[in-house]
């Protein structure tokens, strides 16, 4: 009988599994799977985490990059003109161009828009006034000083329709003017008459210069003028202006540097050591020797599972306002950016 029980069990194993072992089987698949499933969903979520904060990382140091190598170029081929100030004329006397110009946005984002040289300004020699020149006179008398190289003579700098330089880099407290050629005669006088769309009404530049004020050619020394801003995307914008155009915008190129920039903060120091925001009491760029330039950047999207992060550019990084929009990782930046061609000035 024993022998008789054990075949039948035997035969009961051989036609398949009960349902309560399959049952136990499904079980077990789901759980391992949905095991596996959470290791994956985590792990893709994980590296997107990642991958978007190394991209924000990327951000903040690409557009730091481009600041800090262009900051660094203020007054170039410009540290000797005057009190750093050009007038502006076209057919009415437009406001001034500096060669640092500061706009403070309280706790919104700062602007900078700054001015140099893109080679050297004195393409191998100056030019400079040989004569007087009053406010009533549309003729300019120039001479060269120094070496005129041997593939150029003097007449390259003369041509109708370029814009010009004067300024007086013996005294700092004149500011410089720029002027439209409208007529050469010969290669040592230069006319401005009222014609031209750089020139004011009469053609009559409205500041004296003296002998040996300083004459340049804004085409030669391909001068520019470069702007850094935060747009309404939180995008960092760079404008760049070809200053041999009688009218600036109509050469201006904008381009997006980094994005996902919530702030810019830039403080200013000066040669007696002390650090300002822009417009604060004192500010005088002819004075200026660094800037110190801070960020916040955030990620592209927000994460609904992550609580947020705050950071604020305030105290010693500027007066910036709270980041704090739920969802975003950030990173503040900072870094000082020594304007050693202003530092020429003494």
């Amino acid at each position: 009988m024993a022998g008789e029980a054990l075949s039948t069990r035997t035969r009961y194993r051989e036609n398949g599994y009960t349902l309560v072992e399959i049952l136990v089987v499904v079980v077990i698949l789901a759980v391992v799977s949905a095991g596996i499933a959470a290791v994956f969903i985590t792990g893709q979520r994980e590296y997107g985490v990642r991958e978007a904060t190394v991209r924000m990382q990327q951000q903040a140091r690409q557009a730091m990059n481009e600041m800090e190598r262009e900051l660094k170029n203020i007054g170039y081929g410009l540290m000797d003109m005057g009190n750093l100030t050009i007038n502006v004329y076209n057919s009415s006397l437009l406001p001034s161009w500096q060669v640092v110009e500061a706009e403070d946005g309280g706790t919104a984002p700062d602007t900078i828009r700054f001015l140099y040289s893109g080679t050297e300004s004195d393409v191998g020699y100056d030019l400079i006034v040989s004569e007087d020149h009053p406010t009533s006179s549309a003729l300019m008398l120039v001479s060269a000083v120094g070496s005129v190289p041997p593939s150029r003579t003097i007449d390259n700098d003369f041509t109708a329709g370029d814009l010009f330089l004067v300024y007086d880099p013996g005294d700092p407290d004149k500011p410089a003017s720029r002027f439209q050629a409208t007529n050469v005669g010969t290669p040592d006088k230069l006319q401005h008459n009222p014609g031209g769309g750089g020139n004011p009404p009469g053609g009559f530049v409205g500041v004296e210069y003296g002998v040996g004020s300083k004459v340049v050619n804004l085409r030669l020394m391909q001068a520019k003028r470069v702007s850094y801003s935060v747009d309404a995307q939180q995008n960092l914008m760079k404008t760049v202006e070809d200053l041999s155009l009688v009218d600036p915008p109509a050469g201006k190129r904008t381009r997006i540097v980094a994005a996902g920039v919530e702030d810019l903060q830039i403080r200013y120091q000066f040669k007696d050591g002390t650090w300002k925001n822009a417009g604060d009491p004192g500010f005088d760029p002819k004075s200026l020797r660094a800037l110190q330039v801070s960020i916040i950047v955030r990620t592209e999207k927000p994460d609904p599972q992550y609580p947020g992060q705050s950071l604020q550019l305030t105290g010693s990084y500027g007066n910036g306002g709270l980041k704090n929009s739920a969802g975003y990782r950030r990173m503040a930046m900072s870094t000082i950016i020594y304007v050693r061609n202003l530092g020429f000035r003494g």
